[in-house]
Formats: C-alpha cells, structure tokens, sequence
C-alpha cells in the first residue's frame, strides 16, 4: 500500500512541517470538533500536531490508545490531502428524512387552530392520535406518538386538563363584564378606599376524597374511608387588594340565612366598604339577602358574576388548593375533627396573605383587564 511506504523510508520518519497558519486553522477545526463531539476528527488533529512535532507513529498510536494502523491513516491523509483530509462532520445529514416538507408542516400547524370537528375528526380535542389522522388526511403521511407529540409542542400547545364549560354561557354577557363592569368596580374601589371581595360556598365531607399519590408499582395507595356524607359548608371570601380571607363555617346547608350570617360577620371584621364579587346562586337573590344588603348599603355592594362564569372568581382556585393540599386522603374520624381542620387552613391563609394573593396571580384575565 503507497501510504504505508510513504511513512517509512528506509526505517526514517518523514516528519511533517506544518506552517503557523495551517496550526491555526487545525486549532480552530479543532474547536468547532470539540463542540460538535467529533472526538474522531480531534484525535485526527492531535495526530497531525504531534507529527508536527516530531513524535514517530508508535507514539502518536501510544499516546491517543489508538491503533497504528488509524495513525497511518491520518498520516498518509494529510501527506496526500492537506487540509482536506480533516472533515468534520455534517449536522444537517443527520438523523432521518422528515415525513413533511416545510410547507406541509407549517400547513398541518395552521391547520391545529381549528377543532377535530372541522376536519371530520369527531368531536374530540386535539390528541397525538388525532393528528396523526389529519396528516394522514392530509398528506398521506404517517408517524409514530413521539412525532405528532412534536408536531403539537411546534405548534405552541401544551399538554393540559380539558376544563367544561356550559352551553348556557352568554360571551356577550361575560365580555361585557370583564371588559367594563370589572375595571369599573377596581376603579370605584380604588378611589374610594373600598376592598374588594370575590366571594363562594363549598362543602367538604368528613370522609375526605381521593387523589393521586406516589406508591410502590404494584401496591396502589390505601386511605381508610367512610361512608358518611356528613360534612362542612363554608362561605368564604377573599380579599383582591391584601390577600385578606373572610370566612364562617356551617353544619347545616348553605342558605339565605347562612349568607346573610357570613356578610354580617365580614362587615364586623373590617371597617371599610365592601364590593362583594358572587355568583348569581338563589340564596345570594334572595329577599331576604337584599333586605340586609340593602340596610347596609353603605358598607357594601353586591356585584354579579356572568352566569356560568366560575373562571371569573379566583375562589374557586381556593377550593381546589384546601382540598388537594389540606383535606385529601384523609377520614375524620368526627365533625370535630373536620371543623378543626378548617379552622386550621383558615388559620394557615389569614397569617399569610400571600397564599391568597398568589392565587390572583393565576388569573390573568383579571388582571390583563385593567
């Protein structure tokens, strides 16, 4: 083989010279080859530098624990080629040909802005499977999960909990109240000194509820459980400026009388006028509610929520945070125990209005209104 007997002559090492620019260009290929993790064309260079140098092949071949037939190789390269004889790797020649041209890609992206339902896809929402079956549709293409998982993330969407809404829903009615009464009543409040609060009612069962949990595999998690339905209500309200918590607890349900005991009990706990933010729940219409709102009328102000509009109150993120951290997975053993525990969360969120303030910061649509 010529390479071979080009590196021996006689028994003599012919020694490669390398000019100062050619050293310069071989540290800079050098360096792009470390960031692309082309290990082979650094060892390559090393090679070169230390024939440079003076070192014969064995050493070279000692040096980098590669085999002197590798560093013939390289030598004989570089005796023929030059510089040429270094290649670096080619990125994009990597990995498979894409299943989608760009047009077809950015045509399948676009095409996600639109329900299944537009397509003849049934009434589902947008799934991996379901948009393997549109470029199928479309394209004639197909792909494994991971590539219509891909294709959704370029597209800008996140993997994420469908949430109901009611067919009952007015978008005028609920436009019109995130657009102009909200930003009324934060101006009014503002203003005048007032607080506002978003306010609700929940029940929660002495027996506690289920929840996902970390388990050995195989040993699924076991709470001890009853069948008792009784339980707690609470009427709760929180504050839009402070992070205050307004609250009272009830065994018996939630009526005009349980409402008319809380408001009461909220205007004993604060000086200032109140805009109270609720649904529109039949004992929150009541006669007997209006009746004490108005005799207070300059303590507080009763303002409506669009009906079906639950994302609207931030008190329902409240519910859900008592529930998941504070009262899941667990039996109690009486109402006692229950009330006590209330007590505590209730304890827990007035001694540190940033709990609820947070809780706010989760509601964007509020906040993107004023």
């Amino acid at each position: 083989m010529v390479p071979h007997i080009l590196l021996q002559i006689k028994g003599t090492f012919m020694k490669i010279h390398l000019s100062k620019s050619t050293i310069k260009n071989l540290l800079s290929i050098e360096k792009e080859a470390c960031r692309r993790s082309a290990i082979d064309v650094v060892y390559q260079i090393e090679a070169i530098l230390q024939f440079h140098f003076g070192s014969t092949p064995f050493e070279v071949a000692t040096s980098l624990r590669v085999s002197p037939s590798l560093v013939e190789v390289w030598w004989s390269s570089w005796i023929l080629q030059g510089l040429e004889s270094v290649i670096l790797p080619d990125r994009t020649k990597r990995g498979p040909k894409p299943k989608l041209t760009n047009g077809q890609l950015n045509i399948l992206i676009a095409s996600l802005r639109q329900p299944p339902s537009h397509y003849g896809l049934g009434l589902g929402l947008w799934t991996s499977r379901q948009v393997k079956r549109l470029a199928q549709k479309l394209f004639n293409v197909t792909g494994c999960t991971q590539w219509a998982c891909n294709i959704l993330n370029k597209a800008g969407f996140s993997y994420q909990k469908a949430t109901s809404e009611s067919p009952k829903r007015n978008p005028e009615a609920r436009e019109h109240w995130i657009s102009e009464v909200w930003p009324k009543i934060v101006e009014d409040a503002e203003k005048n000194g007032d607080e506002i609060v978003f306010g609700d009612g929940a029940r929660f069962l002495q027996r506690g509820s289920l929840t996902r949990a970390w388990a050995p595999k195989g040993q699924p998690p076991k709470v001890t459980l009853s069948d008792s339905k009784n339980g707690i209500n609470v009427i709760a309200g929180i504050g839009w400026f402070e992070g205050k918590i307004y609250g009272t607890m009830y065994e018996c349900s939630i009526d005009s009388a349980a409402f008319v005991h809380f408001l009461s009990e909220m205007l004993k706990s604060t000086n200032n006028h109140i805009h109270l933010i609720i649904d529109q729940a039949p004992y929150h219409r009541s006669d007997e509610t209006w009746a004490f709102v108005k005799a207070n009328s300059k303590r507080l102000t009763i303002h409506f929520l669009p009906s079906y509009s639950p994302d609207f109150n931030p008190i329902e993120k409240l519910w859900s945070r008592w529930k998941n951290h504070y009262l899941n997975d667990r039996f109690f053993q009486t109402i006692g125990e229950l009330s006590e525990s209330i007590m505590g969360v209730f304890k827990a969120f007035r001694e540190k209005a940033s709990k609820v303030i947070k809780i706010f910061e989760e509601y964007p649509v509020l906040h993107e209104a004023l």
